[in-house]
């Protein structure tokens, strides 16, 4: 019985890490989207906006990205 419950709670931990990963690839790429609209809507003629690297900082809330932006 305590096998069940051990393995009970190990499948639900891993099922609960893979929902909080999913979120925060979510949560990035809804940022990834904004960034791009600002960027176009701040600086004419944007042929192409690569995103290389983003992440969040979680002491302050805020998000980094380098960002590789080709004009016309």
């Amino acid at each position: 019985m305590l096998l069940l419950v051990s393995l009970l709670s190990i499948i639900r931990g891993s099922w609960w890490l893979d929902q909080q990963a999913n979120k925060k690839k979510q949560d990035l790429l809804v940022v990834d989207k904004q960034s791009v609209k600002v960027l176009k809507q701040t600086f004419a003629d944007i042929a192409e906006v690569k995103i290389n690297e983003a992440s969040r900082n979680n002491a302050t809330g805020s998000y980094g990205m380098y960002v590789t932006m080709t004009n016309y």
